[in-house]
């Protein structure tokens, strides 16, 4: 905890008083505490700003005493649907720690201005190029139209030179079909995507409840939105399964892209029939292997270790898979999730799960032709066209064979250089 108020001081003392400070990942199994940092933590490192500090996943944030005020947090607020704020015992005071989903304290934090944002989408533009990438799903639960136009802002300066899906809150639909951004709407290297919905389990219930995840499923469908459901535990796997069933006749036949499951994290293999029925895909995460691997194997009972982030079986099963990096939760960089679909294991060396091993083609094929099956097309194209097409154009060069080499030395594999629609983009420089 000393180094995270070490951390958060130094930045403070960088920034104007009164500006927010702001930090990102920490996760407690990692600390030697054991436990999410506090408001009187938070203070030991300014009293004078602001600080938010979120956990690593972005599903947990920490505010300051001054923080605390700035968004109006105190002893009687209502805790917001989702969300829970975390009390010292035997007081009640609140710590400062909110988890689950408080987006409606989050928007009361200032955001980021023009110049800051350009600077920082044009640095990770160059690092995502270096590792690649040269598409991304913006898969934010909170997307609003706003947003998709800050995306276009970004990529008409440049700054930003991947495609770019972005995701619809699945709560706010009616704005974007009123700003004309139904699915697969936008122009250029700009596309909107999927709806998007969170499952979290706060205090041992799956949220949102049966009704409302149905409901939310329907209107998407009713508005021409395939869904992309976050679930990372069984339940929510489950739930997701129920309300995706409840709601096909209202999905539309013409509607030809996947519904998305997000994640799987533990994803119980007497389900996969029921999702294949629905030709649901599978978005997951291998790089969580590489980093999390040692708290795996201390939280997650050995019976359900199988089922983490699972490929070969699912793969069996006919569900098409396909794979991200979550970032910022794990870093953009693919080499640590191809690594970990052919070999399973983790950073340390230790296995987990050697029998959900794919081969090295069906590991490319999770970051390429799968996550390209997952583009949304311009009506009235056919799928596989459109955004998927322009996708085909890209071009990146290893410096070795990915399908033949190793599987340690796909860690150590380099981009030389990214073609896209024909120019290049980025070389390495040595």
């Amino acid at each position: 905890m000393a180094d995270i108020v070490a951390r958060m001081a130094q930045r403070a003392r960088a920034t104007p008083p009164g500006r927010w400070v702001r930090g990102w990942g920490y996760e407690p199994f990692y600390l030697a505490e054991q436990r999410h940092p506090t408001r009187f933590d938070l203070d030991r490192a300014t009293p004078r700003h602001p600080v938010v500090l979120h956990h690593r996943t972005r599903h947990a944030f920490v505010l300051n005493s001054e923080g605390m005020r700035r968004v109006g947090l105190i002893t009687e607020t209502p805790e917001p649907p989702g969300a829970l704020f975390e009390r010292a015992v035997p007081a009640g005071e609140l710590t400062g720690v909110v988890l689950g989903a408080a987006d409606v304290l989050l928007r009361r934090i200032p955001e980021h201005t023009d110049k800051e944002m350009s600077a920082a989408a044009a640095q990770a533009s160059r690092r995502l190029l270096s590792f690649g990438v040269t598409s991304f799903h913006d898969a934010t639960a909170t997307n609003t139209p706003t947003d998709f136009q800050g995306f276009r802002r970004l990529q008409a300066t440049e700054a930003l030179r991947q495609r770019v899906v972005v995701m619809a809150d699945a709560r706010q639909l009616a704005a974007w079909s009123a700003a004309g951004l139904s699915f697969g709407a936008g122009a250029g290297r700009l596309r909107a995507g999927h709806a998007k919905v969170v499952l979290d389990e706060v205090e041992g219930a799956v949220r949102p409840g049966p009704r409302e995840l149905r409901g939310l499923v329907q209107e998407a469908y009713r508005r021409g939105y395939p869904m992309a459901l976050h679930c990372a535990t069984a339940e929510s796997a489950e739930a997701a399964l129920r309300a995706l069933e409840a709601a096909r006749p209202a999905r539309p036949p013409a509607l030809r892209v996947p519904d998305r499951l997000e994640h799987g994290s533990l994803l119980p293999p007497a389900l996969d029939r029921r999702w294949q029925r629905l030709g649901v895909a599978v978005v997951t995460n291998p790089a969580f292997i590489w980093h999390s691997g040692e708290r795996y194997r201390a939280q997650v009972p050995r019976a359900e270790r199988q089922m983490l982030y699972r490929l070969r079986s699912l793969l069996e099963s006919g569900l098409l898979v396909a794979a991200g990096s979550d970032a910022p939760v794990t870093p953009p960089d693919p080499r640590p999730a191809l690594y970990v679909a052919v070999a399973r294991r983790d950073a340390t060396g230790a296995a987990l799960g050697l029998r959900e091993r794919a081969n090295g083609k069906q590991a490319l094929a999770l970051f390429t032709s799968a996550a390209q099956a997952l583009e949304p097309s311009p009506s009235p194209l056919p799928l596989g066209e459109g955004q998927g097409e322009e996708i085909g154009r890209d071009r990146v060069v290893w410096d070795r064979d990915l399908l033949r080499c190793p599987a340690r030395e796909l860690l150590q594999a380099r981009v030389l250089r990214v073609e896209m629609d024909g120019d290049a983009v980025w070389e390495a420089q040595n």
